[in-house]
């Protein structure tokens, strides 16, 4: 399996991602894993994109996902990266 980052950012007193989802999208992160050959969304302010073009680093995606918060008017969120190779596991998500 090839090396991603999962990205969960907390925007401090927001309720509507909307505009984080896109913001983060046009930065190559998606909200849609597949789980046993079915697409799944992932909670809201949990993301995941390959590693590589663009993003070789947890500090890059660090930065992309900060990048998001400010375009959408946070300067201080939560968040955090995790560099794997691994399935996620999962339950509950609905499907997307």
């Amino acid at each position: 399996m090839a090396k991603r980052y999962f990205v969960r950012i907390e925007l401090h007193g927001e309720n509507d991602y909307t505009e984080l989802h896109k913001e983060m999208k046009s930065r190559g992160f998606s909200r849609k894993i597949t789980v046993e050959g079915t697409k799944k969304k992932l909670p809201t302010g949990c993301y995941i994109r390959d590693a590589g073009s663009g993003c070789t680093s947890r500090a890059q995606a660090v930065a992309k996902a900060q990048a998001a918060a400010k375009a959408v008017g946070h300067d201080d969120p939560e968040i955090v990266v995790i560099k794997t190779e691994d399935r996620l596991s999962t339950a509950g998500l609905p499907d997307a």
